[in-house]
């Protein structure tokens, strides 16, 4: 979008703000509308300063600005060389073919994600019903799950292998990938974040 809307823009400050504002924008509307579709956050800047309910900040606009004047004027036209030399129905093709890909990973990610709500419940039993067979029961409020586990991968690695196996099933693929691709994903239940801190922790020894 950056270099397809932008790209009459030539001078750095002008094109800086564009992209800041713009890429905020897209941001804050992206983290919306995920948030309404999937009843879950992805990422939070409450940490940072001068921020918007957490969805976007002033830091994350400048490196957005800074990208898209370097993208506009200096990594496009180096690129536009080599893709100019691309016959026009060759690359035709190409785009399309990307387009393709482009639209099932996005179809793929979201129809694995639509459910993880309903995944986190049934885990977040079993899990405690592991760790409660395996000795003390988890208190909420005393100890973390991932406290917990910590203890346990030290006394019991059997139950471990059998609570990363049950993460391993009860999670589809894409829920495990964009879990571990969103260090600050949580869902707005607040009851699962500490489960959420546990499969994370089971997923880094599972590797």
């Amino acid at each position: 979008l950056c270099i397809a809307l932008l790209s009459g823009l030539r001078n750095p400050f002008a094109l800086f703000l564009a992209c800041a504002v713009g890429a905020s924008v897209l941001e804050y509307a992206t983290s919306w509308l995920m948030e309404r579709m999937f009843h879950a956050r992805w990422w939070d800047y409450s940490n940072y300063r001068f921020t918007i309910q957490g969805r976007v900040c002033l830091a994350g606009a400048i490196v957005f600005g800074l990208g898209g004047v370097f993208l506009n004027l200096v990594a496009q036209p180096f690129v536009a060389r080599w893709t100019d030399m691309i016959p026009p129905l060759a690359l035709t093709v190409l785009c399309a073919v990307l387009l393709a890909v482009l639209l099932l990973d996005l179809i793929v990610t979201v129809s694995g994600m639509l459910h993880i709500e309903d995944s986190m419940k049934a885990l977040n039993d079993t899990v405690q019903e592991y760790i409660a067979k395996a000795g003390e029961s988890w208190q909420s409020g005393r100890q973390t799950l991932s406290d917990r586990l910590r203890e346990l991968s030290q006394s019991r690695q059997d139950v471990m292998l059998r609570l990363q196996k049950t993460v391993l099933k009860a999670l589809n693929r894409q829920q495990r990938r964009m879990i571990r691709a969103f260090p600050h994903f949580s869902l707005k239940s607040k009851r699962y974040d500490s489960m959420l801190e546990a499969i994370r922790e089971l997923m880094r020894r599972g590797r």
